[in-house]
């Protein structure tokens, strides 16, 4: 059942993305693929595109290329030392931890659409609740939307991803047995120590 599975969810679109790459779909050739489920062959016409002509509006294909792996790396990097961060401050005794962890935990749980547009909101370049703190700090607003797309589209991914990668290292780190953590410190490693080496 797991390879039957996997065929169909994996396999079969995998297969028929080959096939697309190949073929022409579009709106006036869809009409005919409906009736004969014959597609117009391309070869490679659609690879062709893809690296001479531009897919959004001056932006190549390597600019595309880097800007994706740029923000891959930025984002990775900030969930995984965020929620790790987070994780660490949450998995030692305090008082209303619980509290914490609930508030922490309700971007992940937010629906990301929703997300997104109340955030959108937020870097509004007049009525944003950024511009205004930074108009009460004495500065002058930021255009975040138009000229920091890049950085305010991370921004609001960071704060989306975080908690996620905190509540799945904040379950690693309690699966650790807090014995580990007391025969370390009884043989004298220091929490740098307790931290690299548990």
């Amino acid at each position: 059942p797991g390879l039957v599975g996997l065929a169909l969810l994996v396999l079969y679109p995998f297969c028929f993305e080959i096939y697309l790459a190949f073929h022409d779909l579009k709106l006036t050739t869809i009409m005919h693929w409906s009736r004969t489920g014959e597609l117009p062959f391309v070869g490679f016409k659609h690879f062709q595109k893809v690296f001479t002509s531009s897919p959004l509006s001056g932006v190549s294909f390597w600019q595309l290329l880097w800007r994706t792996i740029g923000w891959t790396l930025v984002n990775v990097s900030l969930h995984v030392a965020g929620g790790f961060a987070l994780a660490l401050l949450l998995n030692r005794p305090m008082r209303l931890k619980g509290l914490y962890r609930t508030l922490l935990i309700i971007p992940c749980e937010m629906q990301q659409v929703v997300a997104v547009l109340d955030l959108r909101g937020e870097f509004h370049s007049q009525y944003g609740f950024i511009n205004v703190l930074l108009q009460k700090l004495g500065l002058s607003p930021v255009q975040w939307l138009t000229q920091h797309a890049f950085l305010t589209c991370t921004i609001i991914n960071v704060w989306l991803g975080i908690p996620f990668m905190m509540v799945v290292i904040l379950g690693g780190l309690q699966s650790i047995s807090q014995h580990y953590y007391d025969a370390a410190a009884i043989d004298g490693a220091s929490l740098w120590q307790q931290f690299r080496m548990i």
